[in-house]
């Protein structure tokens, strides 16, 4: 694999990332080498054992248990925006811990992202949490239609038919990766008809690229090498430069397959992975068709879904030459929510609007920095985000889905990084 300059080079390099295959599992458990947490929770320089709070925690027992032995300062400082989290912190107070943090990033209390968030809790704390009425309607909804198209699909196989079942499933996909980021309900388990993991984006989406974002550990980034290589590295050969404008939308059609069987074969079953067969399962008992039809119904809906959620999570957010990658010249404040800002764009056609931002990812920025807020709540945000933004002389900009589209291909020929930080950079995004 051809080795990224690194943006934070005090920052340990993780040795595991070049020890061969890669799941998401397997990073859980590396990073452990890694974050002196000593099999306990690490939270800035305190370790602190959470066993006896598995139950109690308000989040659910999986985010508790997934975490035990890592450095959790970030994800902690993301999803608690009230202070009684850090005020019951002291009652399971180990020690000190021993190495420093492995991190570039700084969570100052007079910094932009505390800053930030004391205002976001004022505005969202009468705000009931979880799932708001409208976005359980919607997801409802979109799982009702995507199971009666499917039947439809099967009975008359008709791939036009199959083809907006597709697109009704990513809906259902991407509503329910809202989900998954808040407390443990069984709605997220929606996200697993797609064949993908609840447990294993909650690792791979919510631990680390919403935490270490275009970064070494963004595992989602990853996890698509050698095939899609957006860091910026001076020996990327033509294939991985220009020919992956043209084999992405193939890998496209197999995300969700790839994600199931590289699941199956590093890890087995699990009981929730049941959920998968619903949609064929459906299909065969109330469409009247044979079980070879509707297996081959179920096949396209599944093809045709993934590359549509290839499309949008790889094209909206987070790639183009000028959002910060690894590599790339940070700027000098390491705050997290600067950091954040710096490796996420937003389109302005969606932004704050219902349910186009609920259904391709929209909102992105506020979306990462506040990931267990109700994504119905973020468009309330943006009033104290800019106000934020321009306190601390933070340059805030929208951009077009069309140039974001654009961009990432043009990401994936990026050989050299940026050499002028993200923060003095004035003109405007464009490919």
């Amino acid at each position: 694999m051809t080795p990224i300059k690194l943006s934070w080079p005090d920052w340990k390099y993780p040795e595991w990332i070049d020890e061969g295959y890669r799941t998401t599992r397997g990073w859980l458990e590396k990073k452990k080498r890694d974050d002196g947490a000593e099999g306990l929770w690490r939270i800035h320089n305190g370790l602190y054992d959470l066993t006896t709070w598995v139950d109690k925690h308000p989040g659910g027992k999986l985010w508790i248990k997934m975490t035990q032995g890592l450095d959790v300062t970030e994800i902690f400082e993301a999803s608690h925006l009230s202070p009684s989290a850090e005020k019951i912190l002291p009652t399971f107070f180990v020690r000190e811990a021993r190495i420093s943090r492995n991190s570039p990033y700084t969570f100052h209390p007079g910094g932009f992202f505390r800053t930030l968030k004391r205002r976001v809790y004022e505005k969202t704390k009468n705000i009931k949490r979880g799932p708001s009425k409208r976005a359980i309607v919607l997801i409802d909804l979109f799982v009702v239609i995507t199971l009666l198209l499917s039947i439809i699909s099967a009975k008359y196989f008709n791939f036009y038919i199959g083809a907006l079942t597709g697109i009704f499933l990513t809906g259902t996909t991407i509503l329910a990766h809202n989900l998954f980021h808040q407390r443990d309900n069984w709605r997220m388990y929606y996200f697993q008809l797609s064949l993908m993991s609840v447990t294993d984006w909650r690792i791979s989406h919510a631990l680390s690229h919403h935490i270490y974002t275009n970064t070494r550990l963004d595992l989602e980034i990853l996890l698509m090498e050698p095939l899609l290589q957006w860091f910026p590295k001076e020996q990327k050969n033509w294939i991985v430069k220009y020919g992956s404008w043209i084999y992405s939308p193939l890998f496209y059609c197999s995300l969700y397959f790839l994600q199931a069987f590289s699941r199956i074969i590093c890890h087995g079953l699990e009981p929730e992975d049941l959920i998968c067969i619903a949609l064929p399962t459906t299909m065969y008992l109330f469409s009247g068709s044979n079980l070879l039809i509707c297996i081959i119904s179920w096949l396209w809906i599944i093809t045709f879904s993934s590359f549509i959620f290839g499309v949008i999570g790889f094209n909206v957010a987070h790639h183009h030459p000028d959002i910060f990658h690894e590599g790339d010249k940070p700027r000098n404040d390491k705050d997290w929510g600067l950091n954040q800002i710096d490796a996420v764009n937003d389109r302005i056609e969606v932004a704050a609007t219902f349910p186009w931002a609920h259904l391709s990812f929209g909102d992105h920025t506020l979306h990462h920095m506040f990931p267990t807020l109700d994504h119905d709540i973020l468009s309330e945000l943006y009033p104290v985000f800019e106000k934020t933004c321009l306190e601390f002389g933070v340059e805030f900009r929208f951009n077009t889905t069309w140039n974001l589209f654009k961009g990432q291909f043009h990401q994936l020929t990026r050989t050299l990084p940026n050499t002028v930080p993200r923060e003095n950079i004035t003109a405007p995004l464009k490919s």
